[in-house]
């Protein structure tokens, strides 16, 4: 196997698509992901690697080359809980298990030309032996994930079922929706509440809806209340196998306002069809407690999955300086 560097163009979506479908990759390593990740070019910048096999483009690693370091290194990208190499691994652990290490072994010195730099594997890619085996070090993250079963009722816990009753009796609605407005509007409503600057950019959002929602790939939901006016909203993107919880987002209440539980009934009808149409359901991060103990409300078990970092020794001890002043 050999490293070239190619475009999504080069490469033809159909191609990259075919691939991705072979390897049972995510949505986040899909022509239409990662047209999205080569818009944000003030945030970083995507540099792909086609793996080739005899000539023939049969895998695929996409970095993300971020700017705030100081220097271009390999991170997570914008809004991507998941970034790896994609090839597709036969099915026998064995044969499975050497070609993970074939795979290692040819993208390892590319990526150490990086002083500094991070992949995010998905909870399918467990085993890390090759990375360690290589000087690599791996950091164990979590995210909340939901496999739907095909009978029964939905595991959500009493208290979830309780804010559900009140919200219908409240009067609230689930809708589809391809208001972007709204969707700018809450992402900036719930970030200035919180005080931090939002991970979302207004380009970001814009791109998503015209590249993913537009085409297929996800849906924003909003939840109204009887006087129509959006309160709270969820993006969700879906493959073949995942419904991805990619922003969640609501209203300020107005002084003396009730929480009617918009959240909970958001999640409960997304859930309601996605279960219609995925195998399960991924709340993209389980990292803050309470956001955590919510998801976990409805059925949501810990995953884990591995950050695979590396770096030397001068580009460690910079980092954190680095990351303060940008």
């Amino acid at each position: 196997m050999e490293l070239h560097p190619i475009t999504i163009e080069q490469a033809q979506k159909a191609v990259l698509e075919n691939i991705c479908r072979q390897a049972g990759a995510n949505l986040f390593h899909r022509p239409a992901w990662l047209t999205l990740l080569s818009r944000l070019s003030d945030e970083g910048q995507l540099h792909l690697l086609g793996i080739f096999n005899k000539e023939e483009l049969s895998g695929l690693l996409p970095l993300w080359l971020d700017r705030k370091l100081g220097f271009l290194a390999p991170n997570r990208a914008p809004a991507t809980p998941y970034l790896s190499p994609v090839i597709p691994f036969p099915h026998h652990p064995a044969k499975s298990a050497s070609r993970m290490e074939q795979l290692v072994n040819l993208i390892a010195p590319k990526l150490r030309r990086y002083p500094l730099g991070r992949l995010f594997l998905p909870p399918e890619m467990i085993d890390i032996r090759p990375f360690l085996a290589q000087g690599f070090s791996a950091l164990p993250r979590h995210t909340n994930r939901i496999i739907f079963e095909k009978e029964g009722e939905p595991d959500f816990l009493p208290q979830v079922r309780n804010k559900l009753r009140r919200a219908e009796k409240a009067g609230l609605v689930v809708e589809e929706s391809g208001d972007v407005e709204a969707l700018i509007k809450l992402n900036q409503d719930t970030y200035r509440r919180q005080g931090i600057p939002s991970i979302f950019s207004e380009n970001f959002l814009r791109s998503v809806m015209e590249l993913l929602v537009a085409a297929g790939h996800g849906k924003l939901w909003l939840c109204r209340n009887p006087e129509g006016e959006p309160v709270a909203c969820r993006l969700v993107l879906r493959d073949e196998n995942w419904g991805y919880d990619l922003l969640a987002a609501s209203a300020d209440r107005r002084e003396g306002e009730e929480d009617f539980g918009a959240g909970p009934f958001l999640v409960a009808h997304i859930l309601s069809e996605m279960r219609t149409l995925v195998a399960g359901y991924d709340f993209c991060g389980a990292n803050i407690p309470t956001i955590s103990a919510f998801k976990a409300s409805f059925g949501g078990k810990l995953s884990p999955f591995f950050c695979i970092s590396w770096g030397k020794t001068w580009a460690r001890a910079l980092s954190p300086i680095l990351r303060r002043f940008s």
